[in-house]
């Protein structure tokens, strides 16, 4: 997965692993809490027909998830390898 490169840094062991709990707060509300970070809880509920929209629902939270680490991964890329593919 990390290429013999001096620019592509390996992440720790400990980066690897992580867990989280989720709590039940109300009908469709949910507590998310990351271990091991100063982070705060995230609420994720569902649209107002089931919950309350106090946070963003699953499928939000999912798209947002998934765009970061695209939009990450095109931003790594030509920082990292404009030796293999120079321009």
């Amino acid at each position: 997965m990390y290429a013999d490169s001096p620019n592509v840094t390996k992440p720790k062991e400990e980066a690897k692993r992580f867990s989280i709990s989720l709590d039940s707060v109300q009908d469709f509300e949910f507590r998310v809490k990351f271990d091991h970070t100063q982070l705060r809880d995230l609420i994720i509920d569902e649209p107002s027909l089931l919950g309350h929209p106090i946070g963003p629902d699953a499928a939000r939270l999912l798209a947002a998830a998934i765009s970061v680490c695209l939009s990450a991964t095109l931003f790594f890329a030509p920082r990292n390898y404009t030796s293999i593919c120079p321009g």
